[in-house]
């Protein structure tokens, strides 16, 4: 295996952190709260105009998104994310 670098999440990021935040949510919640409601809160926060703004503020108070990469490989826990 090769060296797992974490760094500050960029532009080039966004889509994924889209992604794995979307599944994350209907994986998380898709047992306690209705469809509607984790589609609503999907719509609301994990959409690429807000994340890109996001990923392109980090501050004390938001620290910003982080990605875990092996070499050109991006990794969210065991899940690899992209080739």
């Amino acid at each position: 295996m090769k060296q797992v670098t974490i760094k500050q999440a960029t532009e080039r990021e966004v889509p994924g952190i889209v992604d794995v935040c979307t599944r994350a949510n209907w994986n998380t919640y898709k047992s306690i709260y209705s469809e509607e409601y984790i589609q609503k809160v999907i719509d609301t926060y994990y959409h690429e105009k807000r994340v890109l703004q996001e990923v392109g503020a980090p501050s004390k108070e938001w620290g910003g998104y982080f990605v875990a990469m092996d070499g050109d490989r991006y990794w969210c826990g065991w899940w690899r994310v992209s080739e």
